[in-house]
């Protein structure tokens, strides 16, 4: 096997085996998918805690339609709701609730550890700023235009 093919498959099996462990503590201990607490979390972070439905879909690497599915979800257990955007009456903008704020913060530090004891810790400091920077010159080539 060559070096690319290592690399692609070391890539593929680490991510999808620490995607797994973390979606278990999360589900475990909060009663929340993955998918779900990056896309409370992305809310959370986002400045007054919205974001229009494609900004959110995109940050938490979800097609529109799969956004769509998980957020009625969400939105059906009081987490989120939709509003209308202030400067355009035809977009729609998803809104982190107060209950929604308060599962992002049950979950940040179950999330936290998981990413610390999984990925961090494995990798130690010097392999943390190597995979981060070549991680990083991947995702800027292949950028969404």
């Amino acid at each position: 096997m060559n070096s690319e093919s290592t690399a692609w498959d070391n890539f593929r099996l680490a991510h999808d085996r620490v995607v797994g462990r973390l979606h278990a503590d999360l589900t475990a201990a909060c009663s929340i998918s993955l998918s779900d607490f990056e896309i409370l979390a992305n809310l959370n972070k986002a400045e007054k805690r919205q974001l229009r439905m494609t900004q959110l879909a995109e940050l938490s690497g979800l097609s529109p339609s799969g956004l769509t599915r998980r957020f009625d979800s969400l939105a059906n257990r009081g987490l989120v709701s939709r509003e209308t955007c202030d400067d355009d009456r035809r977009g729609v903008v998803a809104v982190l609730t107060k209950d929604g704020a308060k599962v992002v913060k049950s979950a940040t530090p179950v999330y936290n550890r998981g990413t610390r004891d999984y990925f961090f810790e494995v990798l130690g400091d010097k392999s943390a700023k190597t995979v981060g920077s070549a991680l990083g010159k991947v995702a800027e080539a292949n950028e969404a235009e």
